[in-house]
């Protein structure tokens, strides 16, 4: 387990906002769905974040130092976790998430790759995702995505 992972780990019981000393208040009375959605998953214990959750804050770049090790244990588990879009949805956020995190985090690059090589990109529940296009950049060492937009809506 990576140092970041077991510092996660430890975190589990805290919410995001107090991981990172980031009170967001509360969400603007016009806020989207997406926008209202994460600034509830931020007041949540990191334990109880399930993995749509991780999908929807990791595809908006939040928390990304603290939800990482938290995606990659669901992932290693079960590399194609399925939030509420596709399977491999999770992981499709964990690959598209900015080059440069990969780079000051080279172990859990390390690690993603090994779950990232394990997913068949031939396999029938993956026709029509982008997850085999993202997996086979990734593996490439062009890693890193579009600044975290998911389709859901605007970034936060």
């Amino acid at each position: 387990m990576t140092e970041s992972a077991a510092n996660a780990a430890s975190a589990t019981s805290r919410t995001l906002e107090e991981v990172e000393s980031q009170p967001w208040g509360d969400p603007p009375a016009d806020a989207s769905y997406l926008v209202a959605r994460c600034y509830a998953l931020r007041r949540l214990p990191l334990r109880q974040l399930g993995t749509e959750d991780l999908r929807i804050l990791l595809g908006q770049s939040i928390g990304v130092p603290t939800l990482v090790p938290l995606a990659l244990r669901v992932l290693d588990g079960d590399p194609l976790a399925e939030g509420d879009f596709y399977p491999g949805d999770l992981l499709a956020a964990v690959l598209r998430l900015d080059a440069a995190y990969w780079t000051a985090h080279p172990e859990e690059r390390t690690e993603l790759a090994g779950i990232a090589g394990r997913v068949d990109p031939t396999a029938d529940e993956l026709a029509g995702t982008e997850v085999p296009s993202l997996i086979a950049a990734f593996l490439a060492g062009r890693d890193g995505g579009d600044g975290g937009d998911d389709g859901d809506d605007s970034s936060v």
